[in-house]
């Protein structure tokens, strides 16, 4: 939040400037948070005991929801063309599911449903041109800082063991009910730079309509020390610092995303 509060600040003592040619405005925006994972399946091999022991990871994402709040100042450079500053206070979860199994003298499948909360400080600066003045239809294009202000997972994990016979034969199944863990994260990337796109209506009323969609460039690696929850959930937690240690030294990488943002806007310019 203080960031936000400096970054308004230095918006409106640039007012103070350029006032005869700059515009001032609020915005709220609601959409989708997307999430690129660099590997979607991955095996490990590694022998326990003396015996051969396969571990299996296979991970899949859905959209989560991202929403958010603040505003900008644009500087008109002639009728048509304009640049801006936006800062905004900006929440995105994200959900990533996990399926663990573990070949050894059993089978042990572990479904984990995994939800990621971010909170950002969004600073996009782009440059914006009308291409239908008359219409108010306006591109916009630009790079977009991203400051991660907190962030923490929701882990909802159900085990279920198969048990074999000497020959081969599926004996018994036991299912666990499902549990729930949660954590803040150490050490996500503080600061990610994304390419902003924008699409959008200046109406007349002064209001703005837009869709804008932020792509991501920075790689984040995201886990939890928190030895409770270390300690609670499954050894084929991705999250968990242990997991990282041990486990994503193999070059796996499966706890490594990029993060991006697709929303719809509603905005007032003065």
């Amino acid at each position: 939040m203080k960031n936000l509060i400096i970054t308004l600040s230095i918006i409106a003592l640039t007012g103070t400037v350029f006032a005869q040619n700059i515009h001032y405005g609020g915005n709220l925006s609601l959409g989708a948070g997307t999430i690129n994972i660099g590997e979607s399946t991955a095996t490990l091999d590694k022998l326990v005991a003396g015996e051969h022991c396969l571990k299996r990871f296979h991970i899949s994402n859905d959209m989560g929801l991202s929403y958010s709040i603040g505003a900008f100042a644009e500087y008109e450079i002639h009728d048509n063309f304009s640049i801006g500053l936006s800062a905004s206070y900006q929440g995105t979860s994200f959900d990533v599911n996990t399926i663990y199994i573990h070949d050894e003298f059993n089978r042990e499948i572990v479904n984990a449903k995994n939800k990621l909360s971010i909170s950002a400080i969004s600073i996009p600066l782009y440059a914006k041109y009308k291409v239908l003045p008359e219409q108010g239809l306006y591109l916009k294009v630009g790079i977009c800082t991203n400051m991660i202000t907190s962030g923490k997972v929701m882990t909802e994990e159900t085990l279920t063991t198969e048990e074999y016979d000497a020959s081969g034969l599926l004996t018994g199944i036991n299912s666990n009910s499902a549990v729930v863990y949660e954590a803040k994260f150490d050490s996500p990337t503080k600061i990610n730079l994304f390419a902003s796109f924008g699409l959008g209506i200046e109406l007349k009323n002064h209001f703005t309509i837009g869709f804008d969609y932020n792509l991501p460039f920075t790689q984040n690696t995201f886990y939890s020390s928190n030895v409770e929850y270390t300690n609670s959930t499954d050894e084929g937690n991705i999250f968990t610092e242990k997991f990282k240690n041990e486990i994503a030294t193999d070059n796996l990488n499966l706890g490594q995303f990029k993060f991006g943002t697709a929303m719809f806007s509603i905005g007032y310019m003065f």
